[in-house]
């Protein structure tokens, strides 16, 4: 469906990513890995390591602390558990994206979080972050059972509303996702927190979810 038939599709629903989207990693973070590796040696192999353990649990198959334990045990690191999972959660939330949440909320859409994410880190989000509160519905990967860009985990999430493709906005900072959304016949566009050129309200307002 092309941007201006998208436009007289009366949309209902607007499901967005996480990291990328409206939130982002703290700066500190590339800092944390040195510290629980305790050295800089071979530190691209063990972030890939470290981030292959929330990969491996996105859909709730595996236990992603357990996973985490055993990557820290094979590179025999100086920091702990503990120290892994703080890095782990080490998310820094964009405030004007909140603030576009809150919006088009009270505007009367459904606002879902739609993201890939572990349940050790998905659940942080939920209760630290406040986004239980923050959207109408948290479709994380690993309660869903699919990750994207898998088409299932966009026709569940459709299912579960009971509405149709076209009448749903997706944004995702991952091209990948974006044509796996389109696919169904999801309304969907790339949008990414470091693209200083755009916002998150100008993306919606494209679609007619205006803020």
């Amino acid at each position: 469906m092309d941007r201006g038939a998208a436009a007289r599709v009366s949309v209902k629903a607007v499901f967005l990513d996480a990291d990328g989207v409206i939130q982002d990693a703290i700066i500190d973070r590339p800092n944390a890995f040195v510290r629980l590796r305790g050295t800089t040696d071979r530190l691209p192999e063990f972030s890939n390591d470290l981030f292959g353990a929330g990969y491996k649990a996105l859909t709730g198959d595996s236990d992603v602390v357990a996973l985490i334990a055993s990557v820290l045990e094979r590179w025999d690191c100086a920091g702990t558990l503990d120290d892994a999972l703080e890095l782990w959660n080490m998310i820094e939330v964009d405030d004007d994206a909140i603030e576009v949440v809150k919006s088009i909320r009270r505007l009367g859409f459904t606002v879902c979080l739609a993201s890939n994410q572990d349940s050790y880190r998905g659940n942080y989000m939920s209760e630290n972050l406040g986004f239980r509160e923050l959207f109408d519905r948290e479709y994380c990967s690993f309660k869903i059972g699919h990750a994207k860009p898998d088409e299932a985990y966009f026709t569940h999430i459709l299912n579960d509303l009971g509405i149709r493709p076209a009448q749903a906005v997706f944004i995702d900072d991952r091209p990948e996702n974006i044509e796996a959304a389109q696919s169904v016949g999801i309304q969907a566009a790339v949008y990414n927190l470091a693209d200083s050129s755009t916002s998150l309200a100008g993306v919606l307002a494209g679609f007619g979810v205006a803020t």
